[in-house]
């Protein structure tokens, strides 16, 4: 199995899927995930890993930092 690289925007879109500069999304609203766009109530904390993880991706890069050089590797293999 060959390595995925992903690397996350995490910008909010404007109604034209174009990123708005310095406004940042995570945890359930992040890439509809869900399907539904709505968490699950049934399995509560499901969310929880991805929440703190894009959660801090999105701090880094709202100050200005860049996760490639904050954080280690985010490839899949």
């Amino acid at each position: 199995m060959s390595a995925v690289s992903y690397r996350p925007s995490l910008h909010v879109l404007d109604k034209n899927d174009k990123p708005i500069e310095g406004l940042y999304v995570c945890g359930a609203a992040a890439g509809d995930y869900f399907g539904s766009g709505d968490y699950p109530t049934i399995c509560p904390g499901m969310n929880h890993g991805r929440a703190l993880t894009f959660g801090r991706l999105a701090g880094v890069m709202a100050a200005g930092g860049d996760i490639d050089k904050t954080v280690k590797s985010m490839d899949i293999k």
